[in-house]
């Protein structure tokens, strides 16, 4: 999103823009200018703008990235959608086919589709019965339940097998949902360490910088890997079967 705004409103998400409105407003405070002029010498490029963006920004909820996975229901091709809780697949024949199912990315970045409702192995022991953790799907999406349940009803945040980067921390990151429903990730040590990203992190070291871990972000029409480290230029796009790396944006 924030790349978007910046591509198509490149006027106002600026320093400049932002210093120079503060400064306005502030000779209008002090009376010595009409806040009617400043507004209208701002609203009206803006809306100009405004149209423009309307007609040409791309909708992220409306994207789609093409798969080769076939629809269960239909035999049309799935593609990849995003939701309120992250990506899914679809049928691309929607609203004659309304089939959509969860899936997770492997080692190699590939698509695995999830059965809906179907517990996954984890290979991770419940650490208050003894059983296996099994991965299931709610309402905010993926975590780590007990095999026994409903006689144990531990449940784990899912773990994304990256060291927190906190100097001197030994926690994980793992999967969190926040009040409003949105993932974001977070050290498992809170409250004692509070780092937190809301970007994905991945078990990947940068080629460049050799930063520990990587992100994952969605931009445009393409999911990008890109390399936290600000000063580094790693990022690599994913866009159905296609992937492009390179050491710039």
């Amino acid at each position: 999103m924030n790349d978007l705004l910046v591509q198509h409103f490149p006027s106002v998400i600026n320093v400049e823009f932002t210093a120079s409105m503060e400064q306005n407003l502030d000779k209008v405070e002090e009376g010595k200018n009409d806040w009617v002029q400043i507004l209208k010498e701002f609203y009206g490029p803006f809306q100009e703008t405004l149209v423009q963006a309307k007609q040409e920004m791309k909708s992220i909820k409306r994207q789609t990235i093409p798969t080769d996975i076939t629809c269960n229901l239909c035999q049309g091709k799935m593609v990849i959608k995003w939701g309120r809780l992250g990506e899914f697949l679809a049928c691309e024949h929607y609203p004659e086919c309304k089939n959509t199912q969860d899936f997770t990315r492997d080692e190699a970045n590939a698509i695995v589709p999830v059965e809906k409702n179907e517990p996954t192995e984890s290979g991770e022991i419940c650490d208050k019965c003894g059983l296996p953790m099994v991965y299931r799907n709610g309402r905010f999406g993926r975590f780590l339940a007990c095999s026994g349940y409903p006689k144990c009803k531990n449940v784990l945040a899912v773990s994304t097998g990256v060291s927190c980067p906190e100097q001197g921390c030994t926690g994980l990151l793992v999967q969190k949902v926040s009040k409003k429903g949105k993932v974001f990730y977070s050290c498992n040590r809170y409250p004692q360490c509070k780092f937190a990203l809301w970007d994905k992190p991945l078990s990947r070291t940068c080629p460049l910088c050799e930063s520990p871990y990587l992100v994952e972000k969605q931009s445009k029409n393409a999911t990008l890997i890109k390399c936290p480290n600000p000063a580094c230029t790693y990022s690599q796009k994913i866009t159905g079967d296609e992937t492009d790396s390179d050491g710039s944006e």
